[in-house]
């Protein structure tokens, strides 16, 4: 079953969705195609005073979003680094796709970000991270330079910005089902079957 996920390394749900998703592949056979949608894109940088509003939005919710990712999808979450750029992010996820690490690296992502603190706008960290993976450093960073892969990341953020999707994760199945936000395995996978009963039936 063919699925794509719109995300951000920067959102929470989005990592906790993508741990759902891991889990749901070790039983059901999906396509899953990763996405670029960028929370903060540059050309809207948030002005020190939207910063601060954030960082006291996060004050207060924080603690109910690091108890849900722990007790409900199993991540253990620390306090994340505002501001951060991810489009070379993105970009770095489409090349290590193209070197065969893409569902390896994406996760090396949200960890980076979400659990080691690590600055995933910087091209080092990220050359690290593939490296890590057992990609080769020098292969990697000539990926990052590649204006096609960048042209895809804004390619994809331009068809989220056609569907109407405004948040993320947004989770289109089948090309057709759209389901937002995080979901935890056993609802994902319930979806996922109701979907394939439905289908199965217009097909017949």
């Amino acid at each position: 079953m063919e699925v794509w996920v719109w995300s951000d390394y920067v959102c929470p749900w989005c990592f906790m969705m993508h741990a759902s998703l891991q889990r749901v592949m070790e039983n059901c056979r999906l396509e899953v195609s990763w996405k670029a949608f960028e929370l903060q894109p540059r050309e809207h940088r948030p002005s020190p005073e939207e910063l601060a509003a954030k960082e006291r939005m996060i004050q207060s919710t924080w603690p109910h979003v690091q108890r849900m990712a722990e007790e409900v999808y199993g991540l253990r979450l620390e306090r994340p680094k505002l501001g951060v750029d991810t489009r070379l992010a993105h970009v770095a996820a489409k090349a290590a796709a193209q070197l065969g690490h893409g569902e390896a690296y994406h996760h090396a992502l949200f960890a980076a970000h979400w659990q080691e603190g690590l600055d995933i706008s910087d091209p080092a960290i990220l050359r690290a991270l593939a490296e890590g993976l057992g990609m080769d450093g020098e292969a990697f960073s000539q990926a990052l330079e590649r204006r096609e892969l960048l042209d895809a990341v804004m390619a994809e953020e331009a068809q989220a910005h056609q569907l109407g999707l405004t948040g993320v994760p947004a989770t289109v199945i089948a090309r057709r089902y759209l389901v937002s936000g995080a979901r935890p395995a056993g609802q994902l996978e319930d979806i996922f079957r109701r979907i394939e009963q439905e289908l199965g039936q217009a097909g017949g």
